[in-house]
């Protein structure tokens, strides 16, 4: 499944939440409500939409005097489903690489920056360590600036590459500036 195939089923917190429910077995209208917190007329409204999509599979019987409708999920609903959390799985899993990567970069205060201002202090004086690894940061932010002004106005990615430079470039600017005064 891909992120633009996403099933319409799925658009809705409700639908997703009452085929979640169906994922432990049937449950009856009752039990279904309950579960979801949802008006009686909007769950009947999904319940519908989603066993006209072949999801799930109603059954009216009768207890006592009372009518009690038990819900079903049918595989094609539970396929759809776990092709959903496998999506949203790979998506999460890929957010999580960009970050780790992005955590790397050589700007203090990021453990990139951190890393290089370790691997100068095993080697050189506190403040001249400080001193290079601060002007380290400075460049990679001024790359990022760069890469942010490019994208955001060339390649119309949004606001977030520039955003996301600018926020870190005055991150360092405050760290540096701490540092000088603490000097």
């Amino acid at each position: 499944m891909e992120l633009s195939q996403i099933p319409a089923a799925f658009h809705s917190k409700l639908r997703l939440a009452v085929i979640a429910a169906l994922l432990s077995g049937p449950k009856n209208f009752r039990a279904l409500q309950d579960l979801t917190g949802a008006t009686p007329g909007n769950l009947g409204k999904q319940l519908e939409l989603l066993e006209a999509e072949g999801y799930l599979r109603s059954e009216k019987a009768f207890v006592g005097r009372r009518p009690n409708t038990t819900y079903t999920l049918l595989p094609y609903g539970r396929e759809q489903f776990a092709q959903y959390v496998a999506l949203l799985e790979s998506l999460l899993a890929g957010a999580q690489g960009v970050l780790g990567c992005f955590n790397l970069l050589p700007i203090l205060p990021l453990d990139g920056g951190r890393m290089i201002r370790c691997v100068l202090l095993a080697r050189l004086p506190i403040t001249q360590a400080e001193h290079i690894s601060e002007i380290v940061s400075f460049a990679a932010c001024a790359v990022l600036l760069l890469i942010g002004v490019f994208l955001t106005f060339f390649r119309k990615s949004g606001l977030w590459p520039l955003g996301t430079a600018a926020y870190l470039t005055v991150r360092l600017l405050m760290l540096a500036r701490r540092t000088d005064t603490v000097q």
